[in-house]
């Protein structure tokens, strides 16, 4: 058998069908219960004839996989043959996975140190909702986003269930704006470019700024942006783990560093922790954004200063703090009043 503490799985036998695409997400989730969380299916099914929509569908579903790889047979590659729109559409969904990977890392150090599954069904999170129990095409990724993926041919909305009554807020994944805070089922526009994603207030989710031209390599000395997601009592937390991205065994050395992210009331700090002296994090944290503010702020501080380099922007309840210079290996604060 595969040992789930360092293997994988990659689910290769599934048509190149809308119920195929459908039943990619079940497996997903089945071998996240069986404690193994690196799994991902062959992108697009297998078929040496796949309908551009669905093959598009499939790589904006995958974008959310734990493990994400798309396999053809020489000479069978449908993509090939793929309008520029498809294609640009295809390189899209590989951009935003790229921009998730410091998020996804985190999730896979959660999942080797406290057994977090990476990607799981909404009644896990939601035990005390019934709702949920039946929901198959939506899931969570990690703690913070919910992935509501398109699974039918030729929709132009799609119902998604936001579960957590009065006291969860949902924020668009895209927009980073309120689009719920309350319980149940609403219908959500969806085009060919993306698929819905959600994130949970009380979040916190670090991506790469820019990755035009890059490589996971190229990444690590990449520059961040934090997005911080306000609960209805304005607080968020999350966490970021970061290695050289080649050695083994990182955590069991303690080669690594994590940075633990916190909002309370109107200030956002980092907490580091550098587990080896010599590993040098390079990363700049170069901007910010706060979604769920009430109002705009009339001053931002950063490390309790009001520093030039700095520029802030507010508008529909978000604030966007740009022009930072800070290393992601100190501690920082944010912090804002109204």
């Amino acid at each position: 058998g595969i040992n789930a503490e360092y293997g994988g799985h990659w689910i290769q036998d599934i048509p190149s069908t809308w119920d195929g695409l459908n039943s990619s997400i079940t497996a997903i989730l089945n071998y996240n219960f069986f404690g193994m969380p690196l799994v991902g299916t062959n992108i697009c099914g297998n078929g040496a004839s796949i309908e551009e929509e669905l093959c598009v569908r499939w790589y904006q579903l995958a974008t959310f996989f734990p493990f994400a790889k798309r396999f053809s047979s020489s000479g069978t590659s449908p993509e090939t043959e793929f309008s520029a729109e498809a294609t640009a559409r295809i390189k899209s969904s590989i951009e935003t996975r790229y921009k998730l990977l410091p998020y996804l890392y985190s999730q896979f150090y959660l999942a080797h140190t406290v057994g977090a599954m990476v990607v799981k069904p909404l009644f896990f999170d939601y035990l005390d909702d019934n709702a949920t129990l039946d929901i198959v095409s939506q899931f969570m990724l990690g703690d913070a986003i919910m992935v509501t993926p398109v699974t039918m041919k030729g929709v132009t909305k799609r119902e998604v269930y936001f579960p957590g009554g009065l006291d969860n807020i949902w924020y668009d994944g895209e927009t980073r704006g309120v689009v719920s805070r309350e319980e149940g089922r609403r219908d959500v526009p969806v085009t060919m470019d993306t698929i819905p994603t959600f994130i949970r207030g009380g979040s916190v989710v670090v991506r790469h700024l820019n990755v035009a031209n890059s490589t996971s390599q190229t990444l690590r000395s990449g520059d961040y942006i934090v997005e911080v997601y306000l609960a209805a009592d304005k607080s968020a937390a999350g966490i970021l783990f970061v290695d050289d991205g080649v050695s083994v065994e990182t955590i069991s050395k303690d080669m690594y560093q994590t940075v633990s992210f916190n909002a309370s009331g109107t200030r956002i700090t980092s907490e580091v922790k550098l587990l080896y002296p010599g590993y040098n994090n390079t990363n700049i944290l170069r901007e910010i954004v706060i979604s769920g503010l009430e109002k705009a702020p009339t001053s931002v501080k950063i490390n309790e200063s009001e520093d030039d380099w700095a520029s802030q922007t507010y508008k529909d309840g978000i604030l966007h703090v740009t022009g930072l210079e800070l290393q992601m290996q100190k501690a920082f604060c944010v912090s804002y009043e109204s």
